[in-house]
């Protein structure tokens, strides 16, 4: 993962992948307030077998144009992303009817703090919990705006395809569990805020 060598494995796996209504946003700039815009990056991912056959997975990944520290230092950061791009990435899949959100993260927040090293990046923007829901509402609004309907899971169906339960500490397991539930609660009801603060641009 601190090598990047995921992130282009990934990479490669996405381009055999088929296209998704999602990627009508690759590549498009959103503003999200005055002083933030985040470029946005969709890559397929294989669907998780809960899903059946025939489903479309995919990761929406955003990153900030203008991060608060050295952009050498920031792509450095973004390669330990899934797809080597994301700040925050959010994971979804495609029914009939919408696309369905299910799991957002702020992958560079979670891994300085696994690392220790949060404090000396406090210049980094994008960096709390509120930055996550920003970002997916943005993620919604300009789907929508396009005429793509999209949800965010129920907290219980985020458990069973967020989480993969085997490679939890036994020890642990339903304490983790039930705060990652508790998590997903709040993303549901926070996403559902209307937030009217944020412009899509095309390239």
């Amino acid at each position: 993962m601190y090598t990047g060598v995921r992130a282009a494995v990934n990479q490669i796996r996405s381009f055999f992948l088929p296209r998704m209504q999602v990627s009508v946003l690759h590549g498009n700039t959103l503003s999200l307030n005055s002083s933030n815009e985040v470029k946005i990056r969709v890559n397929g991912r294989l669907p998780s077998k809960r899903l059946g056959v025939g489903a479309k997975a995919g990761m929406v990944s955003t990153y900030l144009l203008c991060p608060g520290i050295p952009k050498p230092l920031y792509w450095l950061l973004r390669l330990t992303s899934h797809f080597g791009t994301g700040h925050i990435e959010m994971a979804f899949y495609e029914d009939d009817e919408s696309v369905v959100f299910f799991a957002i993260r702020n992958i560079l927040r979670s891994n300085l703090d696994r690392l220790g090293m949060r404090k000396q990046f406090r210049n980094l923007k994008f960096n709390s919990n509120d930055d996550e829901i920003v970002a997916i509402q943005a993620i919604f609004q300009a789907l929508g705006s396009r005429g793509i309907k999209t949800r965010f899971a129920p907290p219980e169906e985020c458990i069973e395809l967020a989480i993969d339960k085997s490679l939890l500490n036994q020890t642990t397991r339903d304490q983790t569990i039930e705060s990652m539930m508790r998590r997903y609660k709040r993303i549901k009801r926070q996403i559902e805020t209307p937030n009217t603060s944020i412009q899509t641009k095309r390239d």
